[in-house]
């Protein structure tokens, strides 16, 4: 006899929503543990490094 497949309550769109909200929730949760790690001195100076690389790139592209 065919094996039925009981329908998930969540089947539909919704999985993938809640699938996208958790990546998007571990994204800000790693950002604010790297806040806590590092703070915003890191981060000011990766910005400082950053800025001449970009400067330099968009200069080039003249």
């Amino acid at each position: 006899r065919p094996v039925t497949v009981a329908a998930r309550p969540d089947a539909g769109a919704q999985p993938d929503e809640q699938v996208l909200d958790a990546r998007v929730g571990q994204r800000s949760a790693d950002r604010d543990a790297d806040d806590a790690l590092f703070g915003d001195a890191a981060e000011q100076a990766w910005v400082a490094y950053r800025a001449p690389l970009f400067c330099a790139a968009e200069s080039d592209n003249g």
